[in-house]
C-alpha cells in the first residue's frame, strides 16, 4: 500500500513537473533576443508632429531631414498601422480594424523602434510606454511635448528656438542636462512627474496637480510655480523674480532658486 501511494506521488510530482515545464516553455517562446525585426526606410521632410499609440523606443539623430526609419517584429506586421497624415503628422499605432491577441509581442510591450531625423518637429505625443532618446538636440521651432502614459526622455541638451512646454498626464521622467529655450513651462494634469535638469531659459513656469521629484538649475527672470500637488519641487540657481501659488491639499517640499540683487 506504501509503495502504491508512494508511486502514485512521484506520479503526481512528475505530472506536475512537465507541466510546469511545459507552461514556463510556452511563456518563454517569445524571447526578445530572438525575435526577428522588420525595417522600414521613409522620408516625409514635411512632418512637424509625431504621434505614438504603441510601445516605442524612439531615437531622434542627425541625418536626412525626414528619414523614418522603423524596426518592427514581423509577428506584428499585420497589427501595426502608420502613415503620413493631414500635411503635417506621421502616426504609428494599431490597426484599428484588427483586435491585436493577447499573447502577441505587442500585447508584452516589446517596443517597436524608430530613428527619425526631424529638425522641425514641434510636437511629440504618446499614449503608451514611450522611451526617447534625442541625440540631434535642434529644433527649429517650438517643441511641444505631451504624455498619455509613460514616457522617458534621456539626451545631454534639447534646444528649441522659441519655447519648451512639456504636458504630463501619466508617468514622465526626464534626465537632460541643458534645456536651451527662451521659455520653458511644464504642466502636470495628473500622475508623476519625475526632471532632473537645467535651462536657461529666461522665463520658467511649473505647475503640477500631480507628484514631483524635480531638481532644476535655473538663471531665469521670472519663476511661476503652481502647486497642488505632493513630492519634492527643487529649483537652484538664480531668478530676478519669483512668483508661488500653493493649494491648501499641496503638501510638496518646495526650495526656490536665490533672488537676483
Amino acid at each position: 500500500m506504501k509503495k502504491i501511494l508512494l508511486l502514485s506521488l512521484l506520479s503526481l510530482i512528475a505530472v506536475v513537473q512537465v507541466s510546469a515545464q511545459r507552461h514556463n516553455h510556452r511563456k518563454g517562446d517569445i524571447k526578445i533576443e530572438n525575435v526577428e525585426y522588420k525595417s522600414v526606410v521613409l522620408s516625409y521632410p514635411e512632418t512637424k508632429e509625431l504621434l505614438m499609440f504603441i510601445p516605442v523606443d524612439l531615437t531622434i539623430v542627425d541625418g536626412e531631414e525626414g528619414r523614418i526609419e522603423i524596426s518592427y517584429p514581423v509577428q506584428e506586421e499585420e497589427y501595426i498601422n502608420y502613415g503620413f497624415r493631414d500635411g503635417r503628422k506621421f502616426i504609428i499605432g494599431r490597426d484599428g480594424n484588427k483586435k491585436t491577441p493577447k499573447n502577441t509581442i505587442l500585447c508584452d510591450k516589446i517596443p517597436v523602434r524608430m530613428t527619425v531625423s526631424l529638425s522641425n518637429l514641434c510636437r511629440i505625443f504618446s499614449n503608451s510606454n514611450v522611451d526617447i532618446f534625442i541625440g540631434h538636440d535642434s529644433f527649429n521651432n517650438s517643441l511641444y511635448i505631451q504624455n498619455g502614459l509613460a514616457m522617458s526622455i534621456n539626451a545631454k541638451s534639447i534646444t528649441a528656438a522659441e519655447s519648451i512646454k512639456i504636458l504630463n498626464s501619466g508617468t514622465f521622467t526626464c534626465k537632460v542636462q541643458q534645456l536651451n529655450t527662451p521659455k520653458l513651462e511644464v504642466v502636470t494634469i495628473d500622475g508623476f512627474t519625475g526632471m532632473w535638469c537645467s535651462t536657461n531659459a529666461k522665463h520658467v513656469s511649473y505647475k503640477s496637480n500631480g507628484i514631483d521629484n524635480i531638481s532644476m538649475g535655473v538663471a531665469c527672470e521670472d519663476l511661476q510655480i503652481f502647486s497642488r500637488s505632493k513630492g519634492v519641487i527643487c529649483f537652484t540657481g538664480t531668478t530676478d523674480q519669483v512668483s508661488l501659488t500653493t493649494r491648501r491639499k499641496s503638501t510638496a517640499t518646495i526650495a526656490l532658486p536665490e533672488l537676483n540683487q
